[in-house]
C-alpha cells in the first residue's frame, strides 16, 4: 500500500519543518475566508488551518505564496484533519501563481492525509495554475466533476498569433507530489502538464504551444477508481521520475485513449519506477520525446494492453531537441501478469513516417497470459530484445503471491536468473526494494528473491 508514509521532506531534500505534535502558526486561516492573501509572509513562515477552529470549511484560494529554496512558506493542517468541500465550480484549494511553497495534510498525529478535498461539481479538486518549485502531501481527494489535481496552464488568446511554445515563458519546475490519495473521479487522478506539446489549435483557431515542466517528482501516490487516466504527466521535458505509485482501477468510464494507468504523455522523457498498476484497461502508454526508462513496475490484471509505446518528436525547431527525440525508450526488467488473454502485451505504435531513435531496448520483462504475439514490435523502432520470457500462467511462471503483496518467484521458477545482465543500465532496487542481483544472476521481470 501507500499514501501512508511518514511526513515527507521540502522539495530541496533538507529537514522537516512539519511536527504534528505541535501547532504553531504564522498565520491561521479562518472560518469563512475564501481568498487568502499571503504575499506578506517570510519565507520559512506556517500558515494553519486548525480542526479545532473548524473540521470542515469552504473552498480557498491562497494567493500570494512566496517561500525561498530553503524557507519554502508551508501550508498544513494541525490538531486533525481539515476538509475543504467546494459546494459549486470552484475548486476545493485553488493556488493561482506562487513558488517554494508546501501544502501538507502531514500535520496531526495519527493523520495520514489531514488535508481532505471534495468538489463534486468542480473540474479540479485542487488547481495549480503558474507556480513552480511546490510540493503537495498528504492529501485526499474523494471527488470532483474531473480531476483531483490539475496542475498546468493551458495557452489563451494572448498568444494565438505566435505559433512558438516560448510565447509563454513559465516553465513549470520543481514539482514533487507524493503520499496523496486520490480516489473517485470521473477524470483524470493527477493530470500534470499539457496534454498538447505537439501544439494544438483547441484554444483559440491557431496553434499554439503550451510551458514545459521540468524536475518532477511524481512518488507514492495511491490512485484508485478514476474514470480516465490514472496518472498522467506531459510536457516533462526533464528530470521526470515517476515511482512507488499504486494505480488501482483505472478507466472506469472506457473512453479510448484516455483509459491507462499510468501515461507519459507527449513531450516528457521519464523514469517510471516500481509502480503498482492493478486492474483497468491499459496499463501504461508511454509517449514523449525518447529518452523514457521505464523498469520494475508490476501491471496487474489489465483487460487490454500491458503497456505500449507510442512516441511523438519535438515538433519545433529550437525546442528541447530540434524535431527529434532525446534517446532512445528502455523498458526492463517488468512483471506484466494476466493482461489481455491472446494479445499483445507489449507493443509499439507509431505512424509511418515519423522515425524514432534507434537502440531502443526491450531486457527482461517477464509477461504471464498473452498468447505467441506478446510482443508486437516494429521494425522502426529497431529494438534490441533479450531476456524477456512469457508463461501461460503464474504456475508455470513460478510466480507466487498477490500482486503488491509479498509478490516473488519461486526458487523452482524458469524465471530465476534467467535474465541478462541489466548492471550497466544503473536501475537500483526491484520492485521491493532488494538489490539486484542476488544469487546467481538476474531474475527476469520486476522481482528479484533469489
Amino acid at each position: 500500500d501507500t499514501g501512508a508514509g511518514d511526513a515527507g521532506s521540502t522539495t530541496d531534500g533538507g529537514p522537516d519543518p512539519i511536527d504534528p505534535t505541535r501547532c504553531d502558526c504564522d498565520r491561521e486561516i479562518l472560518p469563512g475566508e475564501a481568498t487568502v492573501e499571503l504575499s506578506e509572509l517570510s519565507p520559512g513562515s506556517t500558515v494553519c488551518l486548525r480542526a479545532d477552529t473548524a473540521a470542515e470549511r469552504g473552498p480557498l484560494t491562497l494567493v500570494g505564496l512566496a517561500g525561498t529554496t530553503d524557507r519554502p512558506i508551508v501550508v498544513r493542517n494541525c490538531d486533525g484533519a481539515v476538509r475543504l468541500v467546494s459546494p459549486d465550480v470552484r475548486s476545493a484549494l485553488r493556488v493561482p501563481a506562487g513558488s517554494h511553497f508546501r501544502i501538507s495534510g502531514a500535520g496531526a498525529v495519527g493523520v495520514s492525509h489531514g488535508l481532505r478535498l471534495s468538489a463534486p461539481s468542480s473540474a479540479h479538486a485542487l488547481l495549480l495554475l503558474r507556480v513552480h518549485h511546490y510540493e503537495i502531501e498528504h492529501l485526499e481527494v474523494d471527488a470532483s466533476d474531473y480531476a483531483a489535481i490539475m496542475a498546468k496552464v493551458d495557452p489563451d488568446r494572448s498568444a494565438c498569433a505566435v505559433g512558438d511554445r516560448r510565447s509563454d515563458p513559465f516553465v513549470m519546475e520543481g514539482v514533487h507530489i507524493h503520499d496523496n490519495h486520490l480516489h473517485d473521479v470521473p477524470g483524470e487522478g493527477l493530470y500534470l502538464g499539457s496534454s498538447f506539446y505537439g501544439g494544438t489549435t483547441v484554444y483559440c483557431g491557431e496553434t499554439q504551444y503550451p510551458h514545459v515542466v521540468r524536475d518532477v517528482r511524481v512518488e507514492r501516490n495511491l490512485i484508485e477508481r478514476t474514470g480516465w487516466d490514472g496518472l498522467q504527466v506531459g510536457g516533462a521535458i526533464a528530470d521526470c521520475v515517476i515511482a512507488d505509485n499504486v494505480v488501482r482501477d483505472f478507466g472506469r468510464a472506457a473512453v479510448g485513449g484516455q483509459n491507462h494507468g499510468i501515461q507519459v504523455g507527449a513531450g516528457s522523457s521519464c523514469e517510471v519506477a516500481r509502480n503498482l498498476i492493478d486492474g483497468g484497461p491499459v496499463g501504461m502508454q508511454i509517449a514523449g520525446l525518447g529518452g523514457t526508462v521505464v523498469h520494475h513496475n508490476v501491471v496487474a490484471a489489465t483487460t487490454g494492453q500491458g503497456l505500449y509505446v507510442n512516441p511523438r518528436p519535438s515538433p519545433l525547431p529550437s525546442d528541447v531537441v530540434d524535431r527529434g527525440y532525446l534517446g532512445p525508450f528502455v523498458l526492463a526488467a517488468n512483471t506484466f501478469v494476466a493482461p489481455r488473454l491472446g494479445g499483445a502485451v507489449i507493443a509499439d505504435i507509431n505512424v509511418p513516417g515519423n522515425p524514432v531513435p534507434g537502440g531502443n531496448r526491450l531486457l527482461n520483462n517477464l509477461v504471464v497470459s498473452g498468447g505467441p504475439g506478446f510482443l508486437q514490435l516494429t521494425d522502426r523502432y529497431g529494438w534490441d530484445a533479450q531476456g524477456n520470457l512469457r508463461f501461460d500462467d503464474e504456475i508455470a511462471a513460478g510466480l507466487i503471491g498477490t500482486a503488491g503483496v509479498d509478490l516473488c518467484l519461486a526458487p523452482d521458477s524458469p524465471a530465476v536468473d534467467a535474465g541478462v545482465d541489466l548492471a550497466s543500465l544503473g536501475l537500483g532496487p526491484d520492485f521491493e526494494g532488494r538489490a539486484r542481483p542476488r544469487g546467481g544472476g538476474w531474475d527476469v521481470g520486476a522481482l528479484e528473491c533469489h
